[in-house]
Parts: structure tokens; C-alpha cells; sequence
């Protein structure tokens, strides 16, 4: 992601099914606990959404895009706040999506990874629509929250990255830095319990 948003595009599609993995050598193993960073690599696909821009004012995209439970909520408000007769609509304010806009989508990614589902899929369009852009619902639940093992580290790193205003939301650079924190955190404890040589993920 940091190496799209620094060539100026915004991919608007981060999900598992466009994340590929490509394995280097005999493959003949292919479970990544195994591995080393030398035995694969990761590429990001479907840039069938993306924009690219030239500069920050272009960068603005006021076209829907994407998937909807990986949609960020400015990306689904679009249509109301694009809407000129709408009584909240200020000319004097620059609408529209943005690099942000995929930093949630990654938010959304690190749930799915981790437990193999969408964080915020409900097929009921309505709900999900209020659960992702009404500050007063929780989008962490307690449910969510078991199937990722009940880590508050987790949960803390979901809530830096899922922030529902896009002015407030963290750039790829701070989310990094929180990542390698988190990780380093959690690697540690690990090692403390003796569970430095166990190939077993955190998450199964």
C-alpha cells in the first residue's frame, strides 16, 4: 500500500481476493508459517477501481467505487454529500474520496486475515450502512472481538486505523509504525511464554 499511495493511486478495492501470493522456487511448500520472505512474494491485484492522480486536489475522487463491506464511510456517503440540493452540502468544502479512503479498506484486510471473514458484512444494506458510518455503534463487537482471540493489542490497532472521519484517519506511513509496535509487543510475549519455536499462528 505504501508503495501505490507514493506513485498516486488509489487502489479502492483492498480485500483478500485481490491479494496474491506468489511462490518462489520449487514450490513445493506452500504454508507460509514455514517460510521465509525469500520463498514468496506479495503482489496487490484489480486495479480495475483504482485512480490515479497528479496531485492532492485531483486526488479527490467523487465516483463510487469498490466493494461495499470494505467501503470506507466517506465512500458510502458519497451520494448524499455530492448532492447539491442536500441541506448539508458546503461548495466551500472539498468532497469527495481519498488515499484514506484504502486505509480503511486495510483496517477491514487485517480483520479479514486474521479470522477469515468481512469485519463489516451484513447483507442487510441498511444496517451495515448505519453500523459503518454512525459514531454511536461500536464496530468492533463483542462477537468480533472473540474471533480474534479477545487481543486488546488487535483490537487497539483496528481502532487507530478504522477512524470514521477521514481528516482523523492515519496515513499508510502511521499505520506501519503502529503495526511494527503492535508486532513487536506481541512477538515478545510470545517469547516470554515459550511459544518462540511453535510454528502455530496466534490465529487459526
Amino acid at each position: 500500500m505504501k508503495t501505490i499511495h507514493s506513485h498516486n493511486v488509489t487502489h479502492y478495492d483492498i480485500k483478500c481476493d485481490n491479494i496474491l501470493i506468489d511462490f518462489i522456487g520449487d514450490g513445493e511448500e506452500t504454508d507460509l508459517r514455514y517460510l521465509t520472505e525469500d520463498d514468496f512474494q506479495i503482489t496487490v491485484g484489480d486495479f480495475g477501481e483504482c485512480k490515479i492522480f497528479s496531485n492532492d486536489k485531483d486526488e479527490f475522487c467523487t465516483r463510487n467505487r469498490g466493494t461495499d463491506s470494505i467501503k470506507s464511510p466517506e465512500m458510502l456517503q458519497l451520494a448524499i454529500n455530492t448532492r447539491k440540493d442536500h441541506d448539508k452540502y458546503d461548495r466551500r468544502k472539498q468532497v469527495g474520496t481519498n488515499r484514506l479512503s484504502d486505509i480503511w479498506s486495510v483496517g477491514c484486510l487485517f480483520y479479514e486475515l486474521l479470522t477469515g471473514e468481512f469485519l463489516l458484512y451484513n447483507p442487510d444494506f441498511a444496517w451495515f450502512f448505519v453500523s459503518v458510518v454512525s459514531d454511536k455503534l461500536d464496530l468492533i463487537t463483542e462477537e468480533k472481538l472473540k474471533k480474534i482471540d479477545n487481543s486488546q493489542y488487535i483490537k487497539d490497532f483496528l481502532k487507530f486505523i478504522l477512524i470514521r472521519d477521514q481528516r482523523l484517519r492515519p496515513t499508510i506511513d502511521k499505520v506501519i509504525k503502529r503495526f511494527d509496535h503492535i508486532h513487536a509487543i506481541m512477538v515478545g510475549q510470545s517469547s516470554q511464554n515459550g511459544q518462540n519455536h511453535d510454528p502455530t499462528p496466534i490465529f487459526e
